[in-house]
């Protein structure tokens, strides 16, 4: 299992601008002056703003709201002002209203509530959820410059929502982006870069734009850093400026940067072990829902590393995990079933978090759903076995996950290789030999069929 932390960093869609030029196609009203609502809620980025701005989350909504609609009154005109009392009514949550003044200022064509408008659709807030028309505002907005509506429409066409997936495109959009010097972007070009999705893998370019993000004291940039380094991506592996860069992300309140750090400190790299500094920043983490964390948190309660003992509080943590869809969540939650931690031993809820786990990719809770399924079922599932093995596995299998189990009289031994992803039959057939049984496929769905029988 990668012992990486989760390098997922492709970001919400967010509000924050870009560079904004002027266009032939701008036809919007500018004739106010400078407001109160200028001041409370212009966004930073909008080069038509007549003030420093702020950034979305730190908008003060009890101010902005009354500021901005006595500015939109005194001017009712001005796209400016309409498309920053949408913002402040936004960020209030007050998503229908946030609707009706991004729609105004968006039929003068500003490109700032035309995305604003677009992300409205996309998740369905103060209207119908409707994933076209979200990505025809961005697209609005991206033909104008709009660097944060290029991006949106790069994610539209790099997840497939609201057109047809097309990882090209979805780079070609990232990039424009990205020229514009629009941090968020920058991060999305580095991932293409690191997976190869719609150009060619390059960790070299990968590790260049993840650095220009992070540069402009962007988070996810921060994060990714921190992963390149951690990884050597496109840079020489170094734990301590790994970890610098995590930190940094972390004390942004970033929770994948969170996260992160809490794994440095928990194994010591890049930095002096500490279990209590661990257990410190995955708890920020998991409050704010990073699955992950909260999977780790159980961990650590699970083996009292820095904090105390705690088995219930490990199983709720795991239970959050697996509520969030984690793998390892539902792995653990297994594992806590089978093996009694709380209470007697429940078989058919281990198996059926296994099986969930798997269905989510994890290989590791297969291996679990057949080692169970080789407990119940060996003697008629394996054969040819005469006498045990050593209780120290022989070279090379020494090192591998394996299970071991009586039937019969007989001592059985039953492994996972994860370099061919076999599994290994450790019970010599005829003199010291061991058995390859071949890919787990075939083992995995008899495993799945017999989950089948005692959870219908």
């Amino acid at each position: 299992m990668n012992t990486n932390p989760r390098n997922s960093a492709k970001q919400p869609r967010v509000f924050l601008a870009g560079l904004l030029l002027l266009t032939s196609q701008q036809v919007f009203s500018l004739d106010a002056g400078v407001t109160d609502c200028d001041t409370l809620a212009a966004n930073p980025y909008d080069t038509n703003k007549l003030s420093v701005g702020v950034k979305n989350n730190q908008i003060d909504t009890t101010l902005a709201v009354p500021a901005c609609q006595t500015a939109v009154s005194n001017n009712p005109s001005s796209a400016r002002l309409q498309y920053q009392y949408g913002r402040a009514l936004d960020a209030k949550g007050d998503f229908v209203l946030a609707f009706t003044w991004y729609s105004k200022a968006a039929e003068q064509n500003y490109a700032p509530a035309q995305d604003g408008l677009g992300i409205l659709y996309y998740y369905g807030d103060g209207t119908e959820k409707n994933w076209v028309k979200s990505f025809e505002w961005a697209l609005k907005a991206a033909n104008q410059n709009y660097a944060p509506g290029q991006r949106n429409v790069g994610l539209s066409y790099r997840d497939g929502e609201g057109v047809d997936k097309n990882l090209e495109k979805a780079f070609e959009w990232f990039l424009k982006a990205a020229n514009q010097n629009f941090a968020d972007a920058q991060v999305d070009v580095g991932l293409a870069y690191q997976e190869g999705e719609g150009v060619a893998k390059n960790p070299n370019k990968a590790f260049e734009y993840y650095l220009n993000a992070a540069n402009q004291n962007d988070d996810y940039g921060q994060y990714n850093v921190g992963n390149a380094y951690y990884n050597g991506i496109g840079v020489s592996k170094d734990d301590a400026k790994a970890f610098d860069s995590y930190l940094k992300s972390a004390n942004q309140n970033n929770s994948l940067g969170q996260n992160s750090v809490g794994f440095m400190y928990e194994y010591g790299y890049g930095v002096t072990q500490n279990y209590a500094k661990a257990f410190e920043w995955y708890l920020k983490a998991a409050n704010q829902n990073n699955v992950v964390a909260q999977d780790n948190l159980g961990l650590l309660y699970q083996n009292g590393q820095g904090v105390t003992k705690d088995l219930n509080k490990a199983f709720e943590w795991y239970q959050k995990a697996a509520t969030g869809g984690d793998p390892l969540g539902f792995l653990h939650v297994g594992a806590v079933y089978h093996n009694g931690l709380i209470g007697s031993k429940n078989e058919a809820k281990a198996l059926e978090n296994w099986r969930k786990a798997s269905d989510l990719g994890l290989v590791q809770a297969s291996v679990e759903l057949i080692f169970s399924w080789a407990e119940v079922f060996y003697p008629s599932a394996f054969s040819g076995f005469a006498q045990a093995l050593p209780p120290v596995l022989p070279a090379p299998y020494d090192t591998l996950q394996y299970r071991h189990y009586t039937a019969n009289g007989n001592n059985i031994y039953v492994a996972y290789n994860p370099d061919n992803q076999h599994i290994l039959y450790l019970g010599p057939v005829s003199g010291n030999t061991i058995l390859d049984l071949g890919v787990i496929a075939p083992f995995l769905q008899q495993a799945l069929a017999y989950e089948k029988t005692i959870n219908p």
